[in-house]
């Protein structure tokens, strides 16, 4: 039978010093389980109860949070319950059901609760009541046995009373989970955020005992800019794009947080120096080929890292984050490299001399740029033994590859970046860096034939380049072969309005423009040492 909120019988002096308990028990600092332990034994001792379950809603279903059946506790219920049922009308209702005898339920649906079993279900008497706070309605408390007449509108009354103090609690202890989450999760990525990282940090210091422990800062290259180009909204997108890389190395001796800005750190424990060396190549593999795509839009995300470990390198929290963050700096300046050594050494690229800062300059300014500098200077290395150079023309020609553009430094970064097609008068811009390189580097003692080569690289072989638009012939022999590796390199890599094509495809669209765009010459040599490079017998 159905039974209103508020039975008229009251609660006897018997029902008030069990409700004085639940309460004295519902007050303590318990995680729910244990509350809902503790509230059912205590049931269990005072009242006729075989069946004693908890079931709180979690979004459209009813599950089981926690049930002693017959004096046996299951560990982990996860029991759903089905709707149509007792528990389910009691829920919706938000009325009590009260079952004395087996005629009672002879119209009603019955759900055992183990369907595993359904023949150990006795149940004869039953209460089932929601669990109400502030209009909300959390769940069901049900007490049953096996016993005729066990339960009356007195225990209904009861437990109608305990239910509204348990709601009350299951409703504070969710609260309190949700501001918890919100102190302790940044609320943009879901990583940890600053302080629990912090806390993180202290707590696996003080139970190192004998394992290492690895602290790995990384950021992203000018992310300032991408926010000033694309918007705080994309910054965000690139943001979550990263944090979701990160996350995917999280474990139990793994956190990953985010302290702030386009700061993020990753916190483990590992056996040696040699398994936190490994997270770092993991964490640099998982993040290598990270972009942003939009719509038709393209954003190449570069990462720099710098770690530390402890106890070899520092015991203390302030003192490793110190040396970590030098080092990731470092990693900045060395175009992204993961550092964890001070003395790690420095690429070199070639001998730049005065230069070094430009070089620097170029390397940060974008990730674009970052990445096509570098991916011209390693294939110019690789070419170079291919062109017969003497020592001076392979240093100027390696030299040339990686300061070709330069002069991009003069381009405003609204074009630099744009993440579309170039206008007719913002072109014309963007050929001028060709120009501007030319002159910035004729200002260097022993650069005047890397500045000339920089300033002829986009002439083309028919004549019909610029800036000066001369025929192949004219042009320095270094600046043609810059221009094949040029084409090559922006073939090959993403760029902001175009997808990156095989290298298949990109050696055939230089055979396409050989004797038009490129010299022939070059173009033979260069595909022959890509396709040489590519063999299996190489």
């Amino acid at each position: 039978m159905i039974v209103g909120p508020g039975s008229p019988s009251g609660v006897d002096q018997r029902g008030r010093v069990l409700i004085g308990e639940v309460a004295t028990l519902l007050a303590a600092d318990r995680t729910p389980r244990e509350t809902f332990a503790s509230l059912c034994e205590l049931l269990t001792r005072l009242i006729d109860v075989s069946v004693c379950y908890v079931a709180l809603r979690s979004g459209a279903a009813l599950r089981v949070e926690y049930v002693n059946d017959h004096g046996v506790v299951r560990p982990d219920p996860q029991i759903v319950i089905e709707r149509g049922g007792r528990s389910w009308e009691t829920l919706r209702t938000g009325r009590s059901q009260l079952f004395r005898t087996a005629a009672d339920w002879s119209s009603l649906r019955r759900q055992p609760l183990n369907t595993a079993q359904p023949w150990t279900d006795d149940t004869v008497s039953a209460i089932y009541v929601a669990l109400q706070a502030g209009g909300d309605r959390l769940g069901v408390l049900s007490v049953q046995s096996p016993n005729e007449n066990a339960y009356d509108e007195t225990d209904v009354a009861l437990m109608e009373a305990i239910g509204r103090y348990l709601a009350i609690a299951v409703r504070n202890q969710r609260l309190f989970a949700r501001l918890q989450r919100v102190a302790e999760v940044d609320p943009l990525t879901g990583l940890a955020n600053h302080s629990t990282v912090l806390r993180g940090i202290d707590e696996r210091l003080a139970s190192l005992d004998g394992a290492c422990l690895g602290i790995l800062l990384l950021d992203i290259t000018n992310f300032g800019r991408i926010n000033d180009v694309y918007g705080t909204r994309v910054g965000d997108r690139v943001l979550d794009a990263l944090a979701e890389r990160l996350a995917s190395l999280a474990d139990a001796d793994t956190l990953v947080g985010r302290f702030g800005g386009d700061d993020f750190v990753i916190v483990a424990t590992r056996e040696d120096r040699d398994g936190i060396a490994k997270l770092v190549a993991d964490a640099g593999f998982r993040t290598a080929d990270l972009a942003f795509r939009g719509n038709d839009d393209i954003i190449p995300i570069s990462v720099n890292l710098g770690w530390v470990t402890a106890p070899e390198e520092g015991r203390v929290r302030p003192d490793l984050l110190a040396l970590a963050d030098m080092r990731l700096r470092l990693s900045l300046e060395r175009g992204g490299a993961a550092i964890g050594e001070d003395a790690a050494p420095l690429v070199r690229f070639g001998d730049f001399g005065e230069v070094d800062p430009l070089v620097e300059t170029a390397l940060v300014r974008d990730p674009y740029t970052r990445m096509h500098l570098l991916h011209v200077n390693h294939v110019a290395h690789a070419w170079a033994p291919r062109l017969e150079l003497s020592g001076e023309a392979h240093e100027t020609f390696v030299r040339a590859a990686l300061l070709h553009d330069i002069g991009k430094l003069l381009v405003p970064e609204s074009i630099l970046l744009k993440p579309a097609r170039l206008e007719a008068h913002e072109y014309r811009t963007m050929q001028r860096h060709a120009e501007y390189g030319r002159t910035i580097l004729a200002g260097y003692a022993g650069f005047a034939d890397v500045a000339r080569i920089v300033g002829e690289h986009h002439e083309r072989w028919d004549g019909r380049g610029y800036p000066n638009g001369v025929p192949g012939e004219m042009v320095d022999p270094l600046a043609r072969a810059v221009s094949v590796i040029d084409a090559y390199s922006a073939m090959t890599l993403d760029r902001p309005y175009h997808r990156a094509i095989s290298e298949a495809d990109a050696l055939r669209e230089l055979e396409r423009c050989s004797g038009t765009q490129f010299d022939p010459a070059m173009v033979a040599s260069f595909c022959a040492m890509r396709r040489d490079t590519r063999s299996p017998s190489s």
